[in-house]
């Protein structure tokens, strides 16, 4: 199971960090624990107008069974 956080625009570090932070704070807020490093998704060609960029950080969540 992933959690995920999904924006628009082009890439860049920063864009990035900062979702990135937001997820993993989120995730920490919720007390579940990452299972891996987060990941970048991107799903439109770079020829997209940034604002219709769809864009996703990624990360594997541990379950408790």
């Amino acid at each position: 199971m992933v959690a995920a956080i999904r924006f628009n625009g082009g890439w860049s570090e920063a864009n990035y960090s900062k979702h990135r932070d937001t997820l993993v704070s989120f995730l920490e807020l919720k007390k579940l624990k990452m299972k891996g490093e987060p990941m970048y998704a991107a799903y439109n060609s770079p020829f997209s107008l940034p604002f219709l960029r769809r864009n996703e950080v990624l990360v594997e969540i541990m379950l408790d069974d």
